[in-house]
């Protein structure tokens, strides 16, 4: 049993780990150009900016999409993560 244990020793068995961090992928960062995906909204379709996910007053997550118009006005528009896809 001690030759065993030496052997392990001088393996050193856990020297030649390599630690990796894990992330979940996500190509979503702010300011990636997005497009609302909910056929139920009059919204489904509109392009905008990605500015992060926030709890919203209800409670539930949303991510927040910065919409501009004609005149470049810039308005907020909140929608469930879910429902927004990246415009590649």
């Amino acid at each position: 049993m001690k030759k065993v244990f030496e052997l392990h020793k001088q393996s050193n068995m856990y020297g030649n780990a390599k630690v990796v961090p894990v992330m979940t992928s996500s190509a979503l960062i702010p300011g990636t150009l997005v497009r609302i995906y909910n056929m139920d909204d009059d919204m489904h379709g509109i392009k905008g900016v990605y500015k992060g996910d926030f709890e919203h007053t209800d409670g539930l997550i949303k991510s927040l999409i910065v919409l501009k118009d004609e005149s470049n006005r810039e308005f907020n528009f909140y929608t469930l993560p879910d429902t927004i896809r990246i415009v590649e």
